[in-house]
C-alpha cells in the first residue's frame, strides 16, 4: 500500500531524529511549552498510537484517555470523537473538570466515566480523535501513520492484547477510519506526523513532517 499521504501533502523541511531517543526526547519537550499540555493523537489501527499515548504520559505525568475504552461498540468510532470535543476538551478549556464516558464491551451498554482536572495534563490517543472540533482545543496534534498496510494490519491484530477479536471487524472498523480521514483530514490538522519502525534496526518513531 502507498502512503497515505503522498509527497505533495508532506510539508518541506521534514525533520528526521536519527535515534528514538533523541526524537522522544524533543517530543516530550515540545508538549512541555504549553502550560498545561493537551495532547490529541490519531491515526488509523496499528500505527503505534497507543505506544507513543503512554510514553507521552508518563513523561508529563498526564492523564490517558484511550478512545478504545470510549468507542460505543464497533461503530462508534465518530461519535466519540466528537465527544473527545463536547464532554473533554470542551470543559477543559473553560477550566471546568472534563468527564468522558467509557463504554462496556462486554455488557454492550455504557460504564464509567473518566474525568480529568483542568489543572492536569492529558493525552488523548484513539482513531478519530483529531478532528475539526477537537484540534482547536488542543496544544498538540500528532498523526501516526505506518506506510506498509500488511505492517499495520501486522501490528493491529497479533502484537496487542484481543487482536483475535479485532480481526472479524479489520474491514467494518478500517471503513470508519478511511471516512473518518476523507471527512476530516486529520493529517491536515497535525502538528506533527510520526511514522513507527517496523523492522528490527528502525527507529521506534521518526517524525516524517512538522518541527520540533
Amino acid at each position: 500500500m502507498h502512503d497515505i499521504f503522498s509527497a505533495e501533502q508532506q510539508p518541506a523541511g521534514a525533520f528526521r531524529a536519527s535515534a528514538p531517543a533523541a526524537f522522544l526526547q524533543l517530543l516530550v519537550a515540545k508538549a512541555q511549552i504549553a502550560a498545561v499540555p493537551r495532547i490529541i493523537i490519531d491515526g488509523p489501527s496499528g500505527s503505534g498510537k497507543s505506544t507513543l499515548g503512554k510514553y507521552l504520559a508518563r513523561q508529563l505525568d498526564a492523564e490517558l484517555v484511550h478512545l478504545d475504552n470510549v468507542y460505543a461498540s464497533w461503530d462508534g468510532l465518530a461519535d466519540a470523537g466528537q465527544r473527545v470535543a463536547t464532554e473533554l476538551l470542551g470543559p477543559l478549556s473553560q477550566g471546568q473538570v472534563g468527564r468522558i464516558r467509557h463504554w462496556d464491551w462486554h455488557r454492550n451498554k455504557p460504564a464509567k466515566w473518566q474525568e480529568v482536572s483542568a489543572t492536569r495534563p492529558v493525552v488523548v490517543e484513539g482513531s478519530a480523535a483529531l478532528n475539526s472540533k477537537t484540534a482547536p482545543l488542543a496544544t498538540l496534534r500528532i498523526w501516526v501513520e505506518v506506510a506498509d498496510e500488511a505492517a499495520r494490519k501486522n501490528r493491529a491484530l497479533t502484537q496487542r492484547p484481543g487482536g483475535e477479536i479485532y480481526a472479524p471487524y479489520w474491514e467494518h472498523w478500517g471503513a470508519q477510519e478511511r471516512a473518518h480521514i476523507t471527512a476530516e483530514k486529520p493529517y491536515k490538522l497535525a502538528d506533527l506526523w510520526v511514522r513507527p519502525g517496523v523492522l528490527p534496526g528502525e527507529p521506534l518513531y521518526t517524525l516524517v513532517a512538522g518541527e520540533l
